[in-house]
């Protein structure tokens, strides 16, 4: 298992997927205290979550 402790999530059925918008969610990452980030209000498919490795499981 790798060392990883963070998880972007990125489903396949969102092709239209930004680098740019998950730059910008990253650059606010870690938050203290918070294990998951999920967005709303952004169109379909451009959907992604964050979370911690622990949050994951």
């Amino acid at each position: 298992m790798a060392d990883a402790t963070t998880v972007v999530r990125v489903t396949s059925d969102c092709p239209f997927i930004d680098p740019g918008l998950i730059d910008a969610t990253l650059a606010t990452w870690p938050r203290p205290g918070v294990d998951y980030l999920g967005f709303e209000g952004y169109p379909r498919g451009l959907d992604h979550e964050v979370m911690t490795m622990q949050g994951a499981r």
